[in-house]
């Protein structure tokens, strides 16, 4: 949907986080992807427990990474079932904020 990156910049921009992410789908049902948003925001301790408990997505489709952090996590190129998820738990320990749309 045309609001997807837009609102993922935002909320990566408001909260002066690392990554961004939501754990809604953005698909073309509805005209406005975020009625009734509830920000939380984690640290990277508390962002690695919260995809270790499948309450955040896995795959790396729903996340926004600042530019500059991403000079700190690279995807290892050995891996290549399960990537997403190696990537992101790496890129959430180094976070010092990580703010998630819900």
């Amino acid at each position: 949907m045309p609001d997807y990156v837009e609102y993922m910049l935002e909320q990566l921009i408001k909260n002066n986080a690392d990554i961004a992410l939501t754990t809604q789908m953005f698909g073309n049902f509805d005209e406005k992807q975020v009625r009734n948003d509830e920000i939380t925001t984690w640290n990277g301790e508390d962002a690695v427990e919260a995809i270790l408990c499948y309450q955040v997505p896995i795959g790396c489709y729903c996340k926004l990474f600042r530019a500059d952090f991403l000079e700190k996590v690279r995807f290892i190129p050995e891996i290549f079932i399960g990537e997403g998820f190696n990537f992101n738990v790496a890129a959430f320990q180094k976070a010092d904020r990580v703010v998630a749309g819900k």
